[in-house]
């Protein structure tokens, strides 16, 4: 970790600290321990960045946020993020409204939201597949048995889906495998762009 940037890391020291986790106690449960889904690398955090302001939209609603970790290492890039959670942790990176997913989309009507290993059985997905303001929608999550995300991320009607595979790429989670120095570790985070192509911009004033 660096003193100007203290939640986020070169991609080489993360490296390291799972290969060095993987001696110990192991990666997971040192994710686990740490309450992370989710190893936050410069190359990540500028990727992700990148993406989003390809979008054109500010600021973007981070959903189920925790810590806001993502949120302050995207807003130390200078993207605007608001992060929520309904049960926000005592200690924040960044601000956190105490607001539900519905709540929030009702409260900022976000043209742009970010989610981040969401729990899958909750609705969230579908709250914010559902709600007509939402153009873009941002998914990080894991592939476990063949799946990645709910079934609805994949079948609900009226949505493109676009692979960020530049974000992909510098994904490292808690599901991670370690196969030593010889070979990249064996991966399952992935990133995902969920776009509605046909919201026009005079769809601005449409309430969730």
């Amino acid at each position: 970790m660096t003193d100007a940037d203290p939640i986020v890391a070169p991609y080489s020291e993360l490296l390291a600290a799972f290969a060095a986790a993987e001696e110990a106690e192991g990666w997971l449960a040192r994710c686990v321990e740490a309450g992370r889904y989710l190893a936050l690398s410069v190359q990540f955090v500028d990727a992700l960045a990148t993406a989003l302001r390809r979008l054109g939209q500010s600021p973007v609603v981070e959903i189920c946020a925790g810590d806001a970790a993502l949120a302050a290492a995207l807003g130390s890039r200078g993207l605007a993020v608001t992060a929520t959670d309904l049960r926000p942790p005592p200690r924040t990176e960044t601000q956190v409204e105490p607001l539900a997913v519905d709540e929030a989309l009702r409260r900022h009507r976000p043209r742009v939201v970010l989610a981040s290993f969401v729990p899958v059985d909750t609705g969230v997905d579908r709250h914010v597949l559902d709600c007509p303001g939402v153009q873009h929608y941002v998914v990080l999550n894991a592939r476990l048995g063949g799946e990645c995300g709910t079934v609805c991320l994949w079948t609900h009607p009226g949505w493109t889906r676009t692979p960020l595979e530049a974000v992909t790429r510098w994904m490292i989670c808690r599901h991670d495998v370690w196969l030593g120095t010889e070979r990249p570790p064996l991966t399952h985070g992935e990133a995902w762009l969920l776009s509605r192509p046909h919201l026009r911009d005079d769809d601005k004033t449409l309430q969730p």
